[in-house]
């Protein structure tokens, strides 16, 4: 959230200054051309938040439940290679769930008690990806909220990116030069417009309600690649060939 809060307010500040500068060389003959790009890199880190969610109708039992499925879930994890720095709470709640009032003048009542505990993990290391769910999942956790792979380190492919983005722009910038018959004397102003990286896993439908053999609750997740892609804006100064 606040890389994206950044990025937002760097580009609302790049295009108050595009505007400005658009006044400014506004008595220079130009043209204004977008570049984009998109670089493809293996994602090198994990990061997957689990649920465990307990209810009952005693609090206390609720609560005791939920305290069991969580620490057979920490010790599954531990046992197939993670370390207490790969994981933590993210999320606690303990709240009673009312009934539905069945006539207009009966009241709402406490029907049970619910208990929810998420756990994030970030690991780097993918090749427990499956061996992770299968653990989580033996453990008692019953829903994966997230799951997403990403970078450690992505600030130089997100250069990189802006680098092919610009090429890309400089590269319409000559087919247009081309075409009208002018030449391209120089830069005048670059702006990113934007830069964002993601990447889309394939969680299991199913495979989470039942064992895919006797001996096993893990899936088959491939992290894939992560997309960086960016944007660019170039006004370029022209001239008469």
């Amino acid at each position: 959230m606040k890389r994206l809060l950044f990025l937002s307010l760097c580009s609302l500040f790049a295009t108050s200054l595009l505007h400005a500068d658009e006044e400014r060389f506004s008595n220079i003959p130009q043209i204004i051309v977008r570049g984009e790009a998109t670089v493809l890199k293996p994602a090198d880190q994990m990061e997957i938040t689990v649920d465990i969610l307990t209810e009952n109708k005693d609090a206390k039992e609720a609560v005791r439940e939920n305290n069991e499925s969580i620490r057979k879930t920490l010790e599954n994890i531990n046992k197939i290679g993670l370390s207490e720095s790969e994981y933590q709470t993210s999320q606690y709640q303990i709240q009673p769930v009312y009934s539905v009032p069945q006539k207009d003048h009966e009241r709402a009542e406490i029907d049970h008690y619910s208990v929810h505990h998420s756990l994030t993990i970030k690991t780097r290391k993918l090749d427990l990806k499956n061996a992770i769910i299968g653990a989580v999942v033996e453990g008692g956790v019953n829903q994966i909220n997230s799951l997403a792979f990403n970078n450690v380190n992505p600030q130089s492919y997100r250069e990189e990116a802006i680098a092919a983005a610009a090429k890309n722009a400089l590269e319409n910038a000559n087919a247009l030069a081309l075409a009208t018959k002018v030449k391209i004397a120089g830069v005048l102003l670059a702006e990113v417009i934007d830069v964002s990286d993601q990447t889309n896993p394939q969680l299991p439908r199913f495979a989470l309600a039942k064992a895919n053999n006797q001996n096993s609750y893990e899936p088959s997740i491939q992290e894939g690649l992560v997309q960086i892609r960016a944007s660019v804006n170039l006004i370029l100064e022209i001239s008469d060939i």
